[in-house]
């Protein structure tokens, strides 16, 4: 990426200055996450701005498929030190960033951000481009959940069937 990654010197320590209930917060993800998509165990959940994978270490063995989508090549790798490809077969990382994720049309069935990434797009402009992304590769019926990790949704979109 031609920016300057600010996680760079960050990453690598990042997970340690995460709040203590951070583990209880992502338990209620999960349970929120089962109450809307039951089939969870058959479901594509695409986390965007994974970070180091903290909430994808707790569900890549609750879904069917993880696509890992992250900016910053720091954090990403962070992350994939987490992960051993021959036991984690379910997960596919991508170094992507907004407004373009990356993401197949109609591929994902749940899309869940934490730690609402929206702030550091800096015009509206940019975050509608990036949620029009976002809501092009939801399968129909899928979900959008954006979080400011405090559990309350600062935005929940749901893709109806037409």
């Amino acid at each position: 990426m031609n920016e300057i990654d600010p996680y760079t010197e960050l990453a690598y320590f990042y997970d340690l200055l995460e709040d203590p209930t951070y583990e209880k917060y992502i338990e209620m993800l999960i349970k929120a996450l089962k109450v809307r998509c039951p089939n969870l165990k058959n479901a594509v959940v695409a986390e965007i701005g994974a970070g180091t994978g903290l909430v994808a270490y707790r569900i890549y063995d609750k879904v069917k498929k993880l696509l890992f989508i992250e900016p910053s090549e720091h954090m990403l790798n962070a992350a994939k030190a987490k992960f051993v490809p021959e036991k984690h077969k379910n997960i596919e990382f991508k170094q992507t960033g907004f407004p373009h994720c990356g993401l197949e049309k109609e591929r994902v069935d749940i899309i869940i951000s934490i730690n609402d990434p929206f702030q550091y797009l800096l015009t509206v402009e940019m975050q509608l481009k990036t949620l029009e992304d976002l809501y092009r590769s939801l399968k129909p019926g899928g979900l959008i959940l954006i979080d400011n990790k405090n559990f309350f949704p600062s935005l929940k979109i749901i893709k109806h069937r037409n």
